[in-house]
């Protein structure tokens, strides 16, 4: 299998081990691992090698965010992992808030994956996929 570099640690780093509960089962990470292995590329001609652990570690973190409830059970009272909206509305008598829906501007073209959209690190992998032009493919 590809990506031996991604592990619970790589992810645990990239999330401030806010799902390091998670991330210890290692029979249900390196099932995730295979699953969102498909949306990277081992292909160094379409994905430079640097960044493709990065991008499966971020896919792995975006699935423990997404199904999470909004506090992560190992951030305390930090709240949620940052994939809220701009605000939307504000009160000032007992306090109220309200957000928007998190997107990435241009992120829509981006293979249509909206769900990237949910968490920051779906957000930050999209960053990171626009980060590099792809090289034609030369037959």
């Amino acid at each position: 299998m590809a990506f031996e570099n991604v592990d619970a640690e790589m992810v645990n780093t990239i999330t401030s081990s806010r799902y390091s509960s998670q991330t210890a089962d290692t029979a249900a990470f390196d099932l995730l691992k295979e699953l969102y292995s498909v949306y990277v590329t081992t292909k160094t001609q379409f994905m430079p090698a640097s960044k493709q652990d990065m991008a499966l570690a971020l896919l792995i973190a975006h699935h423990y965010s997404i199904n999470t409830d909004i506090t992560p059970p190992d951030a305390g009272s930090i709240g949620n992992d940052g994939g809220r909206g701009p605000i939307t509305a504000e009160s000032d008598g007992d306090v109220s808030r309200s957000y928007g829906t998190a997107t990435i501007s241009g992120s829509s073209g981006f293979m249509g994956y909206q769900w990237l959209n949910r968490s920051m690190y779906g957000q930050q992998f999209i960053m990171l996929m626009n980060s590099f032009g792809n090289t034609p493919l030369v037959l």
